[in-house]
Parts: C-alpha cells; sequence; structure tokens
C-alpha cells in the first residue's frame, strides 16, 4: 500500500542503527591498548548529521546513488530514537534556519506519531542534484487496533554543497 501523505510525516529507525553499527566498528577496531571509544552524545550526532554525506561531490551516478542510500539509512537510523532535535540536521539549510532544533522538536512532533520502523529502500532515482527515494516503512497505528502497516512512500534529498539532504516538510502536511 503506498501513501502520499502518510511519507511526509513519518521518519527515523536507520540513523539509529547506523551511529551503533559505527560505534561497534570502532571498538572492534581499537587494540588491546587502545582506550575505548565513547559513546557519543546527542549534539555530537546532531552536528555529525548536520555534515554532508560526502565531502565531494560524487562521479558517478552508482557513487551518488550509494551515497544517497547511506544518508536516508543514517536519517533513519536516528527517526527511530524518536529525539527530533537529532534529526533536524538532516533536512536542508534553509529549513535548518527557520527551524532551529529546539523548534523543529516542538513543531514537527507529528512525525513520531506512528512510530514508524524502517524496513529498507525500495528505490532510488537520481535526477542531478536531487533524488526521490521509495523508503518501505511499517507501522502499527492506534486506529488499525494493533493491526501492521506497510507503506512505501517517496522522500526527496537534495544534493547541497557536495551531501545530501532531506526537502523540507510542510508544517501542516497535505494541505
Amino acid at each position: 500500500m503506498t501513501t502520499q501523505s502518510f511519507s511526509k510525516g513519518v521518519g527515523g529507525v536507520a540513523t539509529a542503527l547506523f551511529v551503533f553499527a559505527a560505534t561497534v566498528r570502532c571498538a572492534q577496531a581499537s587494540t588491546p591498548g587502545d582506550a575505548a571509544p565513547r559513546p557519543q552524545t546527542g549534539a555530537a550526532v546532531a552536528a555529525q548529521a548536520a555534515k554532508p554525506a560526502a565531502e565531494a561531490p560524487a562521479k558517478a551516478p552508482a557513487d551518488a546513488e550509494k551515497a544517497v542510500r547511506a544518508r536516508v539509512e543514517e536519517y533513519w537510523k536516528t527517526r527511530s530514537t524518536m529525539n527530533l532535535q537529532n534529526v533536524q540536521p538532516f533536512y536542508e539549510p534553509d529549513f535548518r534556519t527557520k527551524y532551529p532544533p529546539d523548534a523543529f522538536a516542538r513543531d514537527f512532533r507529528r512525525l513520531n506519531r506512528f512510530a514508524p520502523e524502517f524496513l529498507g529502500i525500495e528505490s532510488v532515482a537520481l535526477e542531478d542534484k536531487k533524488a526521490t527515494v521509495k523508503v518501505k516503512l511499517r507501522t502499527k497505528p492506534d486506529v488499525l487496533q494493533g493491526q501492521e502497516l506497510i507503506s512505501v512512500v517517496e522522500e526527496v534529498w537534495l544534493n547541497l554543497s557536495g551531501g545530501w539532504f532531506r526537502q523540507a516538510e510542510a508544517l501542516l502536511p497535505n494541505l
């Protein structure tokens, strides 16, 4: 089932898993005499998310698709934590200026309403510096009395300054 309005208000499992995997990899890469890496604070995670996914623009479409996929997965890992202040840095810069982390967390609480679970990326369509990504999600809305709903939603990601950022959210979806 595909629902466009659902795509505007859903988000966040992949980024938390990405951060967790990166932390595990760092711990595994340490030698026995090294100090164990410390977990990152919410501010550190947010600062990292605001950095472009790739420092230089991708040279080949395959590289661009790989970068978009990694960024989308990172976004959804962060969304899964339901900490919207950590999600805000994934959005395009003009949107972040308009909605600083506290305002974003307050005004976009609807993004956590159905606690979507990221199931993966179905496709990525690249067009210059724009990527349309079809994301597969699972939710269990109360109105369905515990039944799960699996949907594929479209997200738009923009390549700005060599990094991929999610297009701005509408304050009130589909109005």
